[in-house]
């Protein structure tokens, strides 16, 4: 079928709606008609400018250039429209086509409408040009959005917002106050180039978060490598000499011919594999795209400047005569820190530790460690060591230490597990030593609330998890700083916390873990190694972030628990009863005792790898919390989709 311009704008108005949730880029037509099998839904609140309409269907009457003959907008409403402020011809070339036919366009200066907004409510426009030619009547884009309160239908009151946009880009207004609003979009008279617009009514400003694909990736704004095909390369090399020597800022191909027009300067061969380009920076500004759908305000000057980039390399791309064009990609150096055993902890470079420690090694941030305790002596812990450890056990056939709860957090046991998971968080990196922690710059706050035999009460547990957040609890005073992590590597079967009654029990320390998530900590905790699907808690608890394990082949290992409460999975090993025959112990190498280091497997190693995550973001972003983590776990954020939610969470 025939798509009539009407169409066209009504299938603009499904893609702005669908280019907010994320999107590709794709090539402009020429023809004037084309055919398409299949359907097309529109939105029920979609709409299109009265005018153009009129202009599909001359039998209408009706236009939108004045407050009297205001088109009726619902609200919500999306809408695509046109304005000019003036008329002409482009050719169909200048839209990347065949062809030499003219398209005529129309002026319009101006389209109003009318609709009733409540307050807190956004006008969204996001404006580009209607030819992708940049040069199209000599004019730039110069369009005024600009709502008002209406007195009547006829007549507009107090100004509420203006905003004058110059370029291809997405501009939001919003409403203080519930009533009868005109909207306005004014193309300046005899300047202002042709110009679409989709605009959106009553909807939040979702795009003005979102930012336009690419733009934070990492390449030089304003460059382009260029790999000319294999005829073309070497007249482009001689012709580009030539120019260079008289300052042309041209680049040509084989045919002698303006091949790139004056768009790009400082040619930089790179040997003989590409050249290397600057864009004209007044090129770059005439760069226009329908995915720009970010609010001016949402972009750094930088990221703008990289979309654009973007746009202009895929034009690049659409020539014949180019072989492949690229950004200036940037690449950094990977820091691997000098730790010997380093080459055996295969669980970072899992994580892609090395690239994230070229921006936080979690510097700054206490990550509470409720465990075993800690060889505080430890070579390699040392350093990393909170002074405001606390010993909770009461106890004394669990404490194994003689006494009572005490500021002296040692392991007393043979198991060391405490040590082995602070390792994990927070061993010392580049110091030439054993190994280093996903956190290396971490602080440990040590508190020991498991004893001996591996095993720890709900008082005494519940008393460490308080303390760690800066709240009441047994120990003399709260620590002057609370921790900003919390790590459980611990936990009981569901079953064995069922009361008499059939309830759960452990609301003691459900309620401790509450009153360290409301105070923004973030609290980890072990799924359980008992191959089950028995939640286990403190793990299974809200708010809590419960973390299963895998093997080093990125899939579960054969002892963690599953389940709907995982939330995220992360390096524990394998068990040692069917130990891959790679060469390899399968295990999590880290610290123990008399700056000794092992191998273990669990969840509870998992845990701790989450906890260093979490560390290295809190260092990097102050303001990170319990539910701003929680949130960006659960968006997709954080982590790689591997399948099965029930193993693996997120």
């Amino acid at each position: 079928m025939e798509f009539s311009l009407y169409r066209v704008f009504l299938v603009l108005i499904a893609l702005v709606a669908l280019s907010a949730c994320g999107g590709g880029s794709a090539s402009s037509s020429s023809a004037n008609s084309f055919t398409l099998s299949g359907a097309v839904f529109i939105e029920p609140e979609s709409d299109v400018d009265a005018d153009v309409e009129r202009r599909n269907n001359p039998s209408l009457e009706n236009n939108n250039n004045t407050l009297e003959t205001a088109q009726v907008l619902s609200n919500p409403a999306m809408l695509g429209g046109y304005v000019s402020g003036f008329s002409g011809e482009f050719y169909e070339s200048s839209l990347g086509g065949v062809g030499d036919d003219p398209v005529a366009f129309e002026e319009d200066s101006q389209d109003t409408y009318f609709v009733q907004l409540l307050g807190g409510q956004q006008v969204i426009l996001s404006v580009f040009r209607a030819s992708s030619d940049g040069t199209t009547g000599g004019n730039s884009i110069d369009v005024t959005l600009r709502v008002s309160k209406a007195i009547s239908l006829t007549q507009a009151g107090d100004v509420v917002a203006e905003v004058t946009i110059d370029k291809a880009i997405t501009e939001a207004i919003t409403i203080s106050e519930d009533g009868a609003h005109f909207i306005e979009i004014i193309a300046r008279q005899n300047f202002s180039a042709p110009t679409l617009y989709a605009l959106s009514v009553g909807q939040s400003a979702q795009v003005s978060t979102v930012a336009p694909p690419g733009v934070n990736q990492p390449f030089m704004p304003g460059e382009v490598i260029v790999k000319f095909k294999e005829k073309s390369e070497a007249a482009s090399a001689r012709v580009n000499t030539q120019s260079a020597q008289r300052n042309s800022r041209r680049a040509v191909s084989d045919n002698g011919e303006a091949a790139l027009g004056p768009s790009l300067n400082e040619i930089k061969p790179i040997g003989t594999l590409a050249r290397h380009y600057r864009f004209d920076e007044t090129y770059l500004d005439q760069a226009m795209s329908f995915e720009m759908r970010a609010a001016s305000g949402a972009l750094t000057a930088q990221q703008q400047a990289k979309w654009r980039t973007l746009q202009r390399i895929e034009e690049l791309r659409q020539r014949d005569d180019v072989e492949y064009a690229e950004p200036n990609y940037i690449l950094r150096a990977s820091a691997v820190p000098n730790d010997p055993a380093y080459p055996y902890q295969w669980s970072l470079p899992m994580l892609e530790l090395p690239s994230a420690w070229d921006f936080s090694t979690g510097q700054g941030v206490v990550v509470a460690v409720i465990d075993t305790g800690i060889d505080a002596a430890h070579d390699d812990l040392i350093n990393n060591i909170s002074s405001e450890g606390y010993d909770f056990i009461i106890s004394r056939s669990l404490s194994g230490d003689g006494d009572g709860p005490d500021n002296n957090p040692n392991d007393e046991g043979n198991t060391y597990h405490g040590a082995h998971v602070a390792g994990i968080i927070a061993a010392e990196g580049n110091n030439n030593r054993g190994i280093a922690g996903v956190a290396y710059d971490t602080e440990i706050m040590p508190l020991r609330a498991l004893g001996v035999d591996g095993s720890g009460t709900l008082a005494d547990i519940s008393n460490a998890i308080l303390y760690a957040a800066g709240l009441s609890s047994t120990a003399p005073s709260p620590p002057s700083r609370p921790a900003d992590i919390i790590n459980l590597s611990l936990g009981v079967a569901e079953s064995d916390l069922r009361l008499s009654n059939g309830q759960l029990g452990g609301q003691t320390m459900e309620n401790a873990i509450n009153s360290a998530l409301a105070r923004g900590i973030i609290v980890v905790a072990a799924a359980g190694n008992s191959n089950s699907s028995e939640p286990n808690y403190p793990a299974a608890y809200p708010g809590v972030v419960a973390v299963s394990s895998v093997n080093d082949r990125r899939t579960r290992s054969n002892f963690s628990n599953y389940g709907d409460y995982i939330d995220v999975t992360a390096p524990g090993g394998t068990s040692y009863g069917s130990v891959y025959y790679d060469g390899f112990q399968d295990g999590i190498l880290s610290t123990i005792y008399a700056s000794e280091y092992t191998e273990l497997v669990g969840t509870s190693m998992a845990t701790p790898h989450v906890a260093g995550v979490a560390a290295l973001m809190k260092a990097y972003r102050s303001s990170l919390n319990a539910d701003s983590f929680r949130a960006a776990l659960e968006a997709g954020e954080l982590s790689d989709d591997l399948g099965n939610s029930l193993f693996y969470g997120n």
